[in-house]
């Protein structure tokens, strides 16, 4: 059974049932944290039930764990976990900067992958041990990725995301954020889906993201990104772990990249 097919058709699924929803009007629901910047809407409830029924229908056997569910405690070895919304406020103001994203974990670690964007019918796919791809749902043929950087550093941008809760979080912005800000330009996408694959597709050479993400934001990105020949680690330099709701990771296009944020991200994380 083609286990990653079946992934990328949810996706699909779930990206259909978005496009349709995004200019009608949405309830929305406010989350745990204040300003009201953490929300979910009428959308992201319509997709999560697509994408689960869809996956429901396959024989993966295994729990699916997804964002606009209750859930808390120790992450299962083997699931699958989705967001059927990445980029919820984007979503919500009529942005294209959104996406779907659907992870296979075994044994703790990612093994297959998928981030669809569907306001650009772009699809990454990816499966542990093979390649990371990119294509469209109109194209049979699906073109590998492979990560370079053949730009100077002092030209090049970084991705992350930034938004009202920094304010409760200066030693991010002090210790990690304006550090790298004076070297690099920053590029803030407010989504993991968006934010992975404008890395992926070379626009930034490292994408981090810390103390706001869950698991289901960055596990599919970690797997497409070393697939891709890119480095994936925790902000402390450790091998990323995906055995709690809360993630945080660096991805880098190389080690050169990798050594110089994480030089950041490191000591934020001693203090």
């Amino acid at each position: 059974m083609n286990h990653l097919h079946h992934m990328v058709s949810a996706a699909l699924l779930g990206g259909e049932h978005l496009k349709s929803m995004q200019k009608a009007p949405l309830t929305t629901h406010d989350k745990d944290e204040k300003l009201g910047a953490h929300f979910s809407t009428a959308a992201d409830d319509a997709a999560q039930k697509v994408i689960i029924d869809c996956l429901s229908r396959y024989s993966f056997g295994v729990p699916i764990i997804a964002e606009e569910q209750e859930f808390s405690g120790k992450m299962p070895e083997d699931c699958i976990v989705v967001d059927p919304l990445d980029g919820t406020t984007n979503y919500y103001n009529g942005a294209k900067e959104y996406g779907v994203i659907i992870t296979q974990l075994a044994k703790g670690q990612p093994t297959r992958a998928v981030i669809y964007l569907p306001a650009f019918d772009l699809i990454f796919s990816a499966k542990r041990g093979e390649e990371c791809d990119i294509g469209t749902s109109r194209e049979t043929y699906q073109r590998k990725l492979d990560l370079k950087n053949e730009r100077p550093l002092d030209k090049a941008m970084i991705g992350t995301d930034l938004g009202p809760w920094m304010t409760d979080q200066t030693d991010v912005l002090n210790k990690v954020v304006r550090p790298l800000a004076q070297r690099f330009t920053m590029r803030s996408l407010m989504s993991g889906a968006c934010g992975t694959a404008d890395f992926l597709m070379g626009r930034t050479v490292a994408y981090f993201n810390l103390n706001i993400a869950k698991v289901w934001d960055l596990a599919a990105g970690a797997l497409m990104v070393r697939e891709a020949g890119g480095i994936a680690l925790a902000p402390d330099g450790s091998e990323l772990k995906f055995d709690t709701l809360n993630c945080e990771a660096v991805f880098a296009v190389n080690q050169q990249v990798a050594d110089i944020i994480l030089e950041h991200t490191k000591a934020w994380k001693r203090s």
